[in-house]
């Protein structure tokens, strides 16, 4: 009799041990919870050729980017996420009323979503070190002079990116989440990195202003695990 009892709590012990390891599978989470709510930044440097949003054009001149965003752990080992893209700078553009190069402003705003993958033997979400994979939709939006330059009006330019990122989350306190990394990417269209002919529209010369600020950035980052 004690032989079979002592079978049956081990055959329990052994369905719950399945049991728990098949809910893990199938609901990811770390301390229960599974969705972050993360404001992060890019620091992009203008590398001495286009300006900042100060119109500083030094090498330490750098462009911000934000990039609010709200991140899931959908397996074990990774995360899928969607963002919001903001940032302003400054662009040099031909005036064909002034018959010279001028710089003008630059809004850049739009959206995204990812996928992060960490990495490493029994890697589990979200700590550690990952690779992230970004694409991106931005809307730029810039002024341009009309009726002799008298006034302007606006208009947009929609360019897309690809970008990846390798960082390293780290956890405090069970719910606070700082992450840094570094990323490379390239929006399109603009890739015109070393093209400044006057016969080139602002259109094309604002999306060229996006590739510098997507091209590189050092990232850094604060979560919250919420739910």
């Amino acid at each position: 009799m004690k032989k079979l009892l002592f079978l049956l709590v081990m055959m329990m012990g052994v369905a719950g041990c399945f049991a728990q390891a098949d809910f893990v599978s199938r609901y990811p989470g770390y301390m229960g919870r599974r969705v972050l709510f993360n404001m992060e930044m890019s620091m992009a440097p203008g590398l001495k050729r286009v300006s900042n949003f100060q119109g500083d054009k030094r090498y330490w001149a750098f462009n911000y980017l934000l990039q609010p965003n709200l991140e899931v752990i959908a397996w074990r080992s990774g995360t899928v996420g969607a963002k919001f893209i903001w940032f302003d700078t400054k662009f040099d553009t031909y005036d064909e009323w002034k018959y010279d190069y001028v710089t003008r402003d630059l809004r850049v705003m739009g959206g995204g979503v990812f996928c992060k993958v960490y990495l490493g033997r029994g890697a589990t979400a979200p700590l550690g070190q990952f690779l992230r994979f970004h694409f991106d939709y931005m809307r730029a939006l810039y002024d341009v002079p009309a009726s002799g330059g008298d006034y302007t009006y606006r208009e947009g330019k929609n360019c897309y990116g690809f970008r990846l990122e390798y960082g390293r989350d780290f956890f405090f306190c069970d719910f606070l989440k700082l992450n840094i990394g570094m990323s490379a990417g390239l929006s399109f269209p603009g890739i015109y990195f070393f093209k400044y002919a006057e016969d080139m529209e602002v259109g094309q010369r604002a999306a060229n202003r996006v590739v510098w600020n997507y091209f590189f950035g050092v990232n850094i980052g604060v979560g919250f695990l919420t739910f």
